[in-house]
């Protein structure tokens, strides 16, 4: 089960992200790509379900520039695992942060995802469910500022307790279609009964 990094960890990631406010009206926080690149490289990229060892990694396709990478889950052979090796590929994009977290019940994945290169280009965030069996996506859910131009990122992923997942991050405005508890430009969205349900995520800003 993967560790909760301590809160002076992920507030050095977000130092200079933190002054724009998200109340009733987008802020203009947009995190550039170096700050999600910067959260990236504090993120949890293997895990371990059902006696299996699986990584996230972002790939780049070959002659793409600038990059653009395939996020893909690869699952590993070993003594332990029912599983043979295997390799998905989960999602697409102009950035490369990314983050799995696993337990008995099965796997949590996060990255980030921009459509094009411009940097004006906003940055949503996905959190997927994947069958340690199958490799396929069983739930998806997007943390995203819908249409415009503000960006969302995450610095942490992990699991509270068995059937929660949490995604800590930064925003740049009031996250689409979700209810959020408090107004600021961090949050933290839990995802209860994870595995079970299909629920959206409970919201705290800060």
């Amino acid at each position: 089960m993967h560790r909760r990094l301590s809160s002076k960890r992920v507030a050095l990631l977000f130092v200079g992200l933190l002054g724009a406010g998200c109340g009733g009206e987008e802020s203009r926080l947009n995190p550039t790509d170096s700050s999600v690149e910067a959260s990236a490289q504090a993120l949890t990229t293997s895990a371990t379900s059902q006696g299996c060892t699986f990584t996230i990694a972002a790939v780049a396709q070959p002659g793409q520039l600038p990059p653009f990478y395939n996020y893909v889950v690869t699952r590993q052979a070993s003594v332990g695992c029912p599983y043979a090796a295997a390799s998905t590929t989960v999602g697409s994009s102009y950035t490369s942060s990314a983050a799995i977290t696993g337990n008995s019940l099965g796997l949590a994945i996060a990255y980030t995802s921009k459509n094009t290169p411009s940097g004006s280009s906003p940055v949503s965030v996905y959190v997927k469910q994947i069958d340690p069996s199958t490799l396929s996506t069983v739930r998806s859910s997007m943390l995203t500022c819908g249409p415009s131009i503000y960006s969302v990122s995450f610095s942490d992923l992990f699991m509270p307790d068995l059937n929660t997942v949490q995604v800590d991050g930064s925003k740049g405005c009031k996250l689409y279609g979700l209810s959020e508890m408090g107004s600021g430009s961090s949050y933290h969205a839990s995802f209860n009964d994870f595995f079970s349900t299909t629920t959206p995520p409970t919201v705290v800003a800060y």
